[in-house]
């Protein structure tokens, strides 16, 4: 079975990113990211993901297409 740490393994991380994922800082580089308040944010389907875990679907973004971790 897939677990929550598994999905952070395969996870494609960007120094676009949010610390500790990427080299940006939420307290000098508080802006847009790819998450659930992001209209272009799908949540994975299921109980045990969907409140964690989607996928950017904004063709413009650097995650367009990523497995994206939420939080």
């Amino acid at each position: 079975m897939v677990t929550h740490q598994d999905l952070l393994e395969i996870v494609t991380k960007l120094d676009s990113d949010f610390e500790p994922y990427g080299k940006r800082s939420r307290d000098e580089d508080w802006g847009p990211d790819c998450s659930c308040g992001c209209w272009h944010y799908a949540n994975l389907e299921g109980e045990k993901w969907r409140y964690d875990w989607g996928v950017c679907l904004n063709q413009r973004s650097q995650r367009f297409g990523l497995l994206t971790f939420e939080h």
